[in-house]
């Protein structure tokens, strides 16, 4: 099993940490201030998103985490504290060492270098810790912002998978983007 521990590096002022039962309420309260830019590129995030599915989220992350399935973390300011944001690892592939990398920022936190430096330190863990050889970032082709954090931390752009997400019952084409563990 992996150590469930916080997460920094020198120079960021974002960490990550596994969630906690205790977070639900400020889980929601992140969510629910960020329902319009999150809710266009998350299916999660409806206008019947509740403390409720915050809660079943919650215990959900942490279940996956003990059962070795996913890594779901929390990005924290560590100026203030405050949760700004979720990100993690998930559909992990242990056979060819590929999974998921995703995360989503609150909308008081927005251009801050959250999204950038959690997938940063997710790209660590998840070579370091997990032993994976690729993690992918799928992003709706209208989704700017998060292409922008694929490219700033050196993902790989590999091209377009057409109907590949669907959000709200609109399909999208998406970016694949790639990190890849250097493995000569």
């Amino acid at each position: 099993m992996i150590t469930r521990k916080v997460l920094h590096k020198a120079g960021f002022r974002f960490a990550i940490r596994p969630y906690w039962e205790v977070d639900i309420p400020q889980v929601f309260k992140a969510a629910d201030e960020s329902r319009v830019h999150v809710g266009q590129w998350m299916s999660w995030m409806s206008e019947h998103y509740s403390l409720l599915h915050a809660k079943e989220w919650v215990r959900h992350a942490i279940s996956a985490w003990n059962d070795d399935k996913d890594y779901e973390f929390l990005i924290i300011d560590q100026e203030d504290g405050m949760i700004s944001g979720s990100c993690g690892l998930n559909e992990i592939n242990r056979k060819d060492l590929v999974c998921n990398l995703g995360y989503w920022v609150r909308a008081s936190k927005l251009n801050l270098g959250a999204a950038r430096q959690a997938a940063e330190l997710l790209r660590d863990f998840g070579f370091n810790e997990i032993g994976l050889n690729r993690l992918e970032i799928v992003v709706a082709t209208g989704n700017e912002p998060s292409q922008k954090v694929a490219e700033a931390v050196g993902a790989l752009y590999e091209g377009i998978q057409h109907q590949r997400i669907r959000v709200q019952d609109v399909v999208h084409d998406a970016k694949m983007y790639a990190l890849l563990r250097d493995v000569g």
